[in-house]
């Protein structure tokens, strides 16, 4: 223990032994402005302080295995620490002579600890106090500043702490540590939007409730009044803490309510009532599951539970009650369906389902026996869903709410003949189709609410319009446009004015828009190897993609939503019995076969998912069609579905709005 000189005031109580090195402790910085009692003088100057630093209980309790947003962490237990300073101050009286006096006072605290996992808590956890520094200063005759900063340690008494080494009992315990280190990286490694923090309080007892002689109990009853998204920088500090530019602001109203039993001969119980409003924050990242933070919190699908871990309640005095409140806040991300797929169960039948991103819960929303539901896609608002449906002995345009699995047929059998394919607005609020009326094969728009269609494209029969795909602003519309069995790419304005021709080709597969201004396609004819290309719409300059890999069939290709990949279904030989998922990155321009099938497999459709970090697809590698997924940060590669279908379309829901 130290003794110094501050400011010509002598301080005692700092310890000048601290642990060099440990996992398990909390820095706790205690300050408080007290008053000489008023039986003392008045205070001239401060001539000592000293403080001893005692832990007075512990428990220790269950916390989840996590890793928050902003980097606390959390192992699995914590300790709850309560504890007291003993402080005397000796100061000379401004009184003549200045004679000596002296004040004693206790100040109360409660903290917690995260419990690093090596300590062994089959053990007693001895929990060791060390002043660091003490700072007090006179502010006025009867007043008292004083600031303690505090180092409270947790360590197991299974170690030797002479020696530094575990005894037996710990020894044969490391044997297991590589395998709790393994659970532990699996589960940390994923990020949870929580917060924990103490609240700390003096409560006095009013007038007339009698004294204190004992308290009964305590209860907390925490509520959210209101929360908020605002945005805050991107970084970490020198000390570990993280941002990620989003913070969503909580005000609570937390009610407690403290019985105890009366200084009174009857010792009759009285109670306490008081309301306490804190303002907390929790680091949240930007995006969840592709979904910004501000609309998964409108939609209720991060919701807040607040958790009291903890409550020290301590008499101090006949009036007054020291309390401590250890709180949990966490959001919760609600999992959503954000895959939809048309599962072909028979020749004549095929429904649709909905799930989760990992396959998990899957829902059907359908139920046509003997009729297709097929071609499914997501509204943009990720409310609806749009399909091909033959329910009507042709196919129409449905839409269905997966939330009730409410069918509504969107284009009537007495209007169009078919519908061979279609695509949403950028804004959700019309669909753009193609439609097959007489002999004429024509897009069309419709309001998704409305009844009233517009005709968008005009051919004379011989030439057909079909495969509509909108811009991603929605200002343009591109389509393939047949003449004769030659297909080619036309751009058109979204009302189909201001048409024209961009590639020359004739023999176009599969487009998709890449931005605003460019698409990528496949082309290919008879025995020759298909082309990828990137084509500029306002230039026709057009680049070929894929070319360092042997692709001979070129069948579907897609854009990753941040632009940066393309992702096309493709096999080596022209037999067409082995297809593979193959990966093009823009900026390097490489391209990776991310599947590497080496038997029979046909694969039929490919979605991505919105954060662009994930690749859907259906193959049939096992007999029969099934969902996988490729994970772009490890190409790890999981089946998500088991099913027996001879055929799967699948859809990625959009970002939550």
């Amino acid at each position: 223990m130290k003794n110094l000189l501050d400011d010509l005031i002598e301080i005692i109580g700092i310890d000048d032994v601290i642990p060099e090195q440990s996992g398990s402790f909390k820095q706790l910085q205690i300050q408080e402005t007290f008053s000489i009692p008023e039986n003392k003088p008045e205070a001239e100057h401060i001539l000592s302080i000293r403080v001893n630093a005692e832990i007075t209980g512990t428990q220790i309790i269950e916390t989840p295995i996590a890793q928050s947003n902003e980097g606390q962490v959390l192992l699995g237990k914590k300790i709850i620490v309560q504890g007291k300073l003993i402080q005397k101050i000796e100061y000379a009286a401004d009184v003549e002579g200045q004679p000596v006096h002296t004040a004693e006072f206790e100040k109360l605290f409660s903290d917690y600890i995260v419990l690093d996992d090596d300590i062994d808590c089959s053990s007693p956890v001895i929990v060791t106090p060390y002043i660091e520094d003490i700072y007090v200063k006179l502010i006025s005759k009867r007043k008292v500043f004083k600031n303690i900063v505090l180092l409270i340690n947790a360590a197991s008494s299974a170690f030797n702490l002479g020696s530094g080494k575990p005894d037996e009992k710990r020894k044969k315990s490391l044997a297991n540590r590589y395998e709790i280190s393994k659970y532990y990286k699996c589960n940390v490694k994923e990020e949870r939007c929580f917060t924990q923090f103490v609240l700390k309080e003096k409560i006095e007892i009013p007038r007339p409730k009698p004294d204190i002689e004992q308290i009964v109990t305590t209860i907390i009853d925490p509520e959210i009044l209101s929360m908020k998204v605002i945005n805050t920088i991107k970084g970490r500090s020198r000390e570990g803490q993280n941002l990620s530019g989003k913070k969503i602001i909580v005000e609570l109203k937390i009610k407690q309510k403290i019985l105890y039993a009366a200084d009174l001969i009857c010792r009759s119980i009285h109670g306490v009532e008081k309301e306490h409003y804190q303002s907390v924050y929790v680091v949240v990242p930007e995006r969840i599951e592709g979904t910004d933070i501000e609309a998964l919190l409108r939609n209720k699908l991060l919701q807040p539970k607040i958790t009291v871990e903890d409550v020290f309640a301590r008499k101090v005095d006949e009036r007054k009650i020291f309390k401590s409140i250890v709180l949990f806040l966490e959001f919760v991300y609600i999992p959503s369906y954000e895959i939809c797929y048309s599962y072909q169960h028979s020749s004549s039948g095929s429904n649709l389902f909905v799930a989760y991103e990992n396959g998990r819960h899957a829902h059907q929303i359908t139920y046509d026996d003997d009729h297709k539901n097929i071609k499914p896609k997501w509204s943009p608002s990720g409310q609806e869903i749009a399909c091909l449906s033959d329910c009507l002995g042709k196919f129409m345009l449905c839409l269905i709410d997966p939330g009730t699995s409410s069918k509504r047929v969107f284009t009537q059998a007495g209007i169009f003949e078919a519908i061979s394919s279609y695509c949403w607005s950028p804004d959700g609020g019309r669909i753009i189709f193609s439609a097959v009326k007489g002999i004429s094969k024509e897009i069309y728009s419709m309001d998704v609410r409305g009844s009233e269609y517009e005709q968008i494209t005009w051919g004379n029969g011989l030439i057909k319009s079909f495969r509509p795909e909108c811009s991603p602003d929605g200002k343009r519309m591109a389509y393939i446009r047949s003449t004769s069995n030659i297909l080619n790419i036309w751009i058109s304005d979204a009302k189909g004015l201001d048409s024209s021709q961009i590639t020359a080709c004739g023999y176009i597969k599969d487009f998709d828009w890449m931005d605003d201004d460019k698409l990528v396609f496949i082309s290919g004819k008879g025995n020759k190897q298909d082309e990828a290309s990137v084509i500029d719409i306002n230039s026709l300059e057009a680049e070929r993609i894929f070319t360092g890999l042997d692709i001979f069939a070129k069948k579907l290709i897609r854009i990753s939503p941040d632009n940066q990949y393309a992702a096309l279904i493709g096999a080596k030989s022209n037999k067409n019995d082995v297809d593979d998922v193959y990966l093009y990155e823009f900026k390097n321009k490489c391209a990776i076969n991310i599947t590497k099938n080496f038997c029979t497999t046909k694969i039929s459709d490919l979605a991505w998912g919105i954060d662009s970090n994930k690749i859907y697809y259906v193959s049939d590698e096992l007999g029969y069609c099934n969902i996988y997924s490729i994970s772009l940060r490890d190409f790890c590669k999981k089946q998500l579905t088991n099913t027996t279908a001879a055929d799967i379309q699948i859809s990625y829901r959009p970002r939550i709005r």
